[in-house]
């Protein structure tokens, strides 16, 4: 990746959290991370992210809601939904609601590597 990101991760797994931020640090970006939807609202309102990466299922708010209240005053930031079910229902919402892509926590650091620069540079078409 050729420049450095500001990293939004969004996810209840610490474990999955620490796997993702040790290999983006590695990579030179700048991450942020958190454990609510509210939290990641109040954060991508704050100093908002180049990229979010947003787990669907998340016990305080639903991932969906989060996604929603996002888009409301940031509709065009490259959101990622984060899933650990491979068919998972609610992806044709997300779609609608404009995600950049979903990332499989079965996926790995390629897969993330390649969601990354694919989201930006969409992102920087849709400019």
């Amino acid at each position: 990746m050729d420049k450095q990101l500001n990293i939004l991760l969004v996810d209840n797994e610490a474990e999955f959290l620490e796997a993702i931020t040790y290999w983006l640090e590695t990579k030179e970006h700048r991450v942020q991370t958190c454990y609510t939807g509210p939290e990641a609202i109040e954060l991508a309102k704050k100093t908002p992210p180049d990229i979010i990466f947003l787990d669907i299922h998340m016990p305080d708010m639903d991932g969906m809601e989060v996604l929603r209240q996002i888009r409301s005053f940031n509709p065009t930031i490259p959101i990622v939904m984060v899933t650990g079910y491979p068919k998972e229902e609610k992806m044709e919402e997300a779609i609608k609601l404009g995600v950049s892509g979903f990332f499989p926590k079965t996926g790995s650091f390629e897969d993330l590597g390649r969601i990354i620069k694919a989201a930006v540079r969409t992102h920087k078409n849709l400019r």
